[in-house]
């Protein structure tokens, strides 16, 4: 029973027993986990922002459609409290787990075991962050490009609700949409159905209109300081921004921004020709050709698909290339084209761990939706490898849940609350400032915002108005207290699935910590967080707390 693939959607007590263990295992994590500042981020966004400024002005220093934010912003509004918000993230997670468990066309014994895997059950699910949805609005996708019967145009809007989520999910949904387009197009042509193409044109020009929605409100400001600053700080590109995205401004008279403090130097790559030609593009750096640009870019994607497979690269390939075959076997292999968007697009823009369960849970779609066809090549031993192969890798991550599960409740993920505890107690009428953007942690727990060096609660990632940048200006303010953040690398990292390119445990962001001490400050109190990934660490974040001398 384990072993047969279903023929028709059911849910049954095992399904049931299934989702009841899931949804105890979420609540126990999420019971115990601590919001960092990305999930921050977004409810502060949606707490401090009118919609309009939300929709047409933050979302461009963020990278990101606006679904995510337009739910907090209604939650908001519906008094809804911070401490209530990872809860509703959760209920979306176990949402996308039901309908993988009573939906996916897959063999039992995949069905009950999947959602324990470390995206869903941990990455995904406990982490509050806008990518509880996708797996959810994915699988819907799923559901409906396999159905029997056609309907394009709710899949159109539901591919359209998919590209508003996330950039990463937009890629997705615009190649999903273009294969089921197409091959509707075949299908109802061949079957002679009258007023096909009404239909689909109906539906494509609904989800053109949803994704240029998207893409309307995720294009970066021309003055973007996160993920695609390099790309659009000069040239053609920003010069189209700058006509319809006004920039920041420093308020008038501010004094000029400071140099960057941060370290280490990412011009400066590590030794080794093929290393630092991986560094260089990883940071998109200068490199000295394309030759050497393209090498590096192919074994980022090589990374991208690996790390969040395993650990080891020889199970994590042999996975790949039987999904490959076992997709080639049912004369599917162009549903693995999102899958290879979404590498492409990591190697492009921007990738980091915890975005690589992405590209695994696009690898699921495509078999998902391959499932109902017949194997018509290539040998029988195919399925029984592949599914053989599938099973240790879900093994493994389960593992992984189980480890983050165990770290998240041991100690803390993130020192926020912890933080804003100890300023609340010890300074409450003190003048704070932040630097380092993962010292925002501490601002959902007030309500107003905490620091005089800031226009908002929010981080507003502009490379004009960089608040890291802006010491001077702060100084002049005399703060009591600087709230800073040191962040440290764990030793679990993408870049290093092929190659020793990054060192662990270095404090990246030591700089600004050394600026303060040197200015005027000393520091008096350390809280830190701990962010599980695999069997390690992704790297460790701490708030410190610096008093003026004296």
């Amino acid at each position: 029973m384990l072993l047969k693939k279903r023929s028709s959607p059911q849910f049954d007590w095992i399904d049931a027993t299934t989702l009841a263990i899931y949804a105890l295992l979420l609540a126990w994590t999420v019971w115990h986990h601590e919001p960092w500042a990305d999930e921050s981020q977004a409810w502060l966004l949606a707490r401090d922002s009118s919609f309009r400024e939300l929709v047409f002005r933050r979302m461009h220093y963020e990278g990101t459609p606006v679904l995510w934010q337009t739910i907090l912003w209604a939650l908001v509004r519906l008094h809804l409290p911070f401490a209530a918000f990872p809860w509703v993230a959760a209920g979306f997670a176990l949402t996308g787990v039901f309908v993988l468990v009573r939906y996916a066309p897959l063999p039992r014994i995949f069905s009950i075991t999947i959602p324990f895997t470390f995206f869903l059950a941990y990455q995904y699910a406990a982490v509050a962050r806008d990518y509880v949805l996708f797996p959810l609005l994915l699988f819907l996708v799923c559901i409906l490009y396999a159905a029997k019967q056609p309907k394009p145009t709710l899949f159109a809007f539901v591919a359209g609700l998919f590209a508003n989520l996330t950039t990463h999910a937009f890629v997705l949904s615009i190649v999903f949409a273009v294969l089921y387009g197409c091959q509707r197009a075949v299908r109802q042509r061949n079957d002679g159905a009258k007023g096909w193409y009404v239909r689909l044109g109906i539906a494509a020009a609904l989800f053109a209109l949803l994704a240029g929605f998207a893409a309307i409100v995720a294009a970066p400001a021309p003055d973007v300081g996160f993920a695609v600053e390099s790309k659009v700080g000069s040239g053609p590109l920003h010069r189209l921004l700058l006509r319809f995205i006004p920039p920041e401004q420093l308020p008038p008279g501010a004094p000029a921004l400071d140099p960057s403090v941060f370290s280490p130097d990412p011009s400066s790559p590590p030794h080794g020709a093929l290393v630092g030609t991986v560094w260089a593009a990883y940071n998109d750096l200068p490199t000295a050709g394309l030759p050497a640009k393209l090498l590096g870019k192919a074994v980022l994607i090589l990374s991208a698909a690996t790390f969040p497979v395993s650990e080891s690269n020889l199970l994590a390939c042999s996975f790949l290339l039987l999904a490959m075959l076992w997709l080639w076997s049912r004369r599917s292999l162009s549903l693995l084209l999102p899958y290879a968007a979404l590498l492409c697009f990591f190697a492009v823009v921007w990738v980091y761990v915890h975005h690589t369960g992405l590209s695994l849970l696009a690898l699921l779609a495509a078999v998902w939706i391959a499932s109902d066809r017949p194997q018509t090549r290539g040998p029988r031993w195919i399925s029984p490898a592949f599914a053989a192969v599938s099973l240790l890798v879900i093994s493994l991550q389960i593992g992984w849940t189980a480890y983050a599960v165990h770290r998240d409740t041991e100690e803390a993920y993130d020192p926020g609350k912890e933080t804003y505890d100890f300023l609340s107690q010890h300074f409450p009428r003190a003048r704070l400032a932040s630097f380092v953007f993962e010292a925002e942690d501490v601002q959902p727990y007030a309500s107003h915002n905490l620091f005089l060096n800031q226009p908002h609660s929010f981080r507003v990632f502009s490379a004009s108005t960089n608040t890291d940048r802006r010491r001077t200006e702060a100084t002049a303010e005399k703060p009591d207290v600087i709230v800073d953040a040191d962040l440290v690398s764990g030793d679990e990292t993408i870049m290093n699935q092929w190659l020793p390119i990054v060192p662990s445990w270095q404090h990246i962001g030591h700089g600004i910590l050394d600026y303060w001490e040197a200015n005027g400050f000393h520091e008096t109190h350390r809280f830190c967080g701990y962010r599980p990934f695999r069997f390690g660490i992704s790297n460790i974040v701490c708030d410190v707390i610096l008093e003026r001398n004296g």
